[in-house]
């Protein structure tokens, strides 16, 4: 184990990777500042400069998504009650079907909402049939 900075050891958290943790966190901490008094001045040239650079950023990310021609968006409307988000993603795992992004879109009246979920286009038939069997209608979208 390394040392830690007070000399004794953490079980791997050291300095080497506090630093450069902090490091990133001041450097977001900063952007987030710029944009903040990029949006109190009304600055829209600074404001489209700082989303698009974060639009970059987050298409660099690693990513084991496939391509967008290979998935579809399933579409789930539910009661806004405790649960049904993980009755939905645990009908999924139990199917062992990956869902790449969820979105959950509340009603204004907040008695139900729309889980939005992407899978793989036979995956989304899949789980679709499933929640059908369970009384969760469904629809499914190709991207």
């Amino acid at each position: 184990m390394e040392p830690h900075a007070s000399g004794g050891t953490d079980g791997g958290l050291t300095l080497s990777v506090i630093v450069p943790a902090y490091n990133e966190s001041s450097r977001l901490a900063a952007s987030v500042a710029r944009l903040e008094a990029a949006i109190a001045g009304k600055d829209r040239s600074t404001i489209l400069s700082e989303l698009s650079s974060a639009s970059i950023a987050r298409r660099n990310l690693p990513s084991s998504t496939p391509d967008a021609s290979l998935l579809a968006q399933l579409r789930v409307p539910v009661p806004d009650r405790p649960g049904i988000l993980a009755e939905v993603t645990a009908a999924a795992s139990a199917a062992n079907l990956n869902i790449y992004d969820v979105e959950i879109a509340h009603s204004q009246e907040g008695t139900s909402g729309v889980l939005i979920l992407v899978l793989d286009v036979d995956g989304a038939r899949e789980l679709a049939a499933v929640l059908e069997a369970r009384g969760l209608r469904s629809s499914v979208e190709a991207l």
